[in-house]
């Protein structure tokens, strides 16, 4: 269902956006209309499509203007444990007064953010830190353009251990989303999209403590531990009991 917006007239000159092809700019105004109270929307292209662009042959696929959208920071992309993929406009709040807003429904799905990293103000915006690999892996650009080859996760991983890092303004969810999924997939041999996965249903069971997700991987890391994910899991089951226990009490009473 559409809902009515405000699109300021700076909307039209960002040069991030306006560098993108036509329809995605359009796209990224519609998008407004299409997500909730909070600026969270469903990503199914075919939805998106549906609902913002109805009656127009597009030059650009919609779910090749999502990812461009989130390649510059406008949105973030991320799935649920049933593969189902969700939206939120970054800076929706800022630009949007909602009258007698509602609250997200959506918000609370545990949603496994593909790019939380990679999040920027479009406002204000800034160089793209990493690029995407063709197999699912980050490589750091090359600010100097010298062509030397960057680091890899796992060699970054070895140099700097997890349980070193430390999160910028105690965001747990860069270091999670990061190196912490770096390390994940690099010890389970597994593409980073099904690890991300994992970690939305490991937040989902502690009530999206980042912190203490990020630091049971630490451990993990540390020890050697031979079976990561049936170790973190079992981990977390006291959390899971006791988030599950305070929201029934709540609704007792």
């Amino acid at each position: 269902m559409a809902r009515i917006r405000t699109i300021k007239p700076e909307f039209w000159k960002h040069e991030d956006l306006s560098a993108l092809p036509a329809d995605t700019h359009m796209l990224a105004a519609a998008l407004l209309n299409h997500a909730d109270d909070e600026g969270y929307f469903n990503a199914n292209p075919r939805l998106v499509q549906a609902e913002c662009c109805p009656l127009r042959d597009l030059s650009v696929s919609v779910h090749d203007s999502l990812n461009k959208l989130a390649e510059i920071g406008y949105l973030k992309l991320g799935e649920v444990l049933d593969g189902k993929r969700y939206g939120h406009v970054v800076k929706f709040a800022d630009h949007q007064v909602i009258s007698r807003a509602k609250d997200s429904k959506i918000k609370a799905l545990g949603i496994a953010w593909s790019n939380p990293g990679a999040i920027q103000d479009c406002s204000a915006p800034e160089g793209k830190g990493r690029e995407q690999g063709r197999e699912g892996k980050e490589k750091s650009s090359d600010p100097n353009g010298s062509g030397e080859p960057s680091v890899s996760p796992a060699e970054d991983l070895l140099e700097n251990p997890l349980s070193l890092r430390k999160p910028h303004h105690g965001d747990y969810g860069a270091l999670l989303f990061g190196p912490g999924l770096d390390w994940l997939a690099d010890v389970l041999g597994k593409p980073p999209a099904g690890c991300r996965v994992l970690l939305g249903k490991w937040l989902k069971d502690c009530g999206q403590d980042h912190q203490a997700v990020y630091e049971l991987l630490a451990q993990c890391q540390a020890e050697q531990v031979a079976e990561p994910v049936s170790w973190v899991t079992a981990a977390l089951k006291p959390r899971s009991t006791t988030v599950a226990d305070a929201l029934a009490e709540a609704r007792a009473g």
